[in-house]
């Protein structure tokens, strides 16, 4: 097996670990609000998110990231091997993530629906997961 097949593997296997990951916490915060359903639009503290607006945060940036991978899988002949800057770059938006340094929600995440429910954002989940699992299961070898 070529070595970037290798690399492809490990990718892959490292990105449904990661998943699961987040499936883990998903499954938790539902898990703690299913005794509470309204409660899934009120924030834990002055100033914090909702439960549902850390849900559909998770929803839209997996949904930003399946259109971006969707579009650059339509060419693959541009996608390039990882360079240090890339690197760089992850490392520092994951020390920024794991600061506490706050920012603004997009405009999107900050003015969730009110009438989203428990089921559906349930529903939600399980879409965006199931096109996450189809998407990375037909990834080129070479990505």
């Amino acid at each position: 097996m070529p070595s970037n097949a290798i690399t492809s593997a490990r990718n892959k296997e490292n990105l449904f670990r990661l998943f699961d990951r987040i499936e883990k916490h998903h499954v938790a915060l539902m898990h703690m609000l299913q005794h509470k359903p309204d409660s899934i639009h009120i924030p834990v503290a002055a100033g914090k998110w909702t439960p549902a607006q850390i849900v559909e945060h998770v929803h839209f940036s997996f949904m930003g990231s399946l259109r971006y991978l969707h579009k650059k899988l339509q060419y693959p002949d541009t996608i390039t091997q990882n360079r240090p800057a890339a690197w760089i770059r992850i490392r520092v938006l994951l020390w920024i993530l794991q600061s506490d340094i706050k920012t603004k929600a997009p405009k999107v995440i900050a003015q969730a629906p009110a009438d989203r429910d428990m089921e559906t954002l349930e529903q939600q989940w399980r879409d965006i997961r199931a096109q996450i699992i189809v998407t990375t299961d037909n990834f080129p070898k070479a990505c």
